[in-house]
């Protein structure tokens, strides 16, 4: 199994933008004990967390490059885009990750390559290339 530093080149700056969110949400839900108790394990358990933490960073959103490391096709430079869904009364939303690749590129390739790996994907209707 990849590590998720191996899988993601990027790793530190994903994981501040991971805290930054899960800042948000700690101050959306204070009184949420399983969200307390989440952020006191990684406190306990990780110095980075603890150092990253400390810098209170807030992120809201992003979008921007992600880097991917995949055994299969090496790395892969992505699109990706957070899409929050609004919460309905009583409940916490939704977070949809979108990571795409731009028509025409070696990710495309490799993307469909591995799709096509896939039991499921063979079933799934081809989705029309954005241009």
């Amino acid at each position: 199994m990849n590590s998720p530093r191996r899988v993601f080149p990027d790793w530190q700056a994903l994981a501040t933008e991971a805290a930054g969110r899960l800042r948000v949400s700690a101050g959306r839900f204070p009184d949420d004990r399983e969200l307390t108790w989440l952020i006191g394990e990684l406190s306990a358990h990780s110095e980075e967390f603890r150092r990253i933490w400390a810098t209170g960073e807030v992120v809201m959103c992003d979008s921007g490059r992600r880097r991917l490391h995949h055994p299969a096709t090496g790395t892969l430079h992505l699109d990706h885009d957070a899409l929050h869904i609004p919460a309905a009364p009583g409940e916490t939303g939704l977070v949809l990750h979108v990571l795409n690749a731009e028509h025409g590129t070696p990710e495309e390739a490799a993307l469909t390559r591995l799709a096509a790996t896939l039991p499921a994907a063979r079933h799934l209707p081809q989705a029309a290339p954005n241009r």
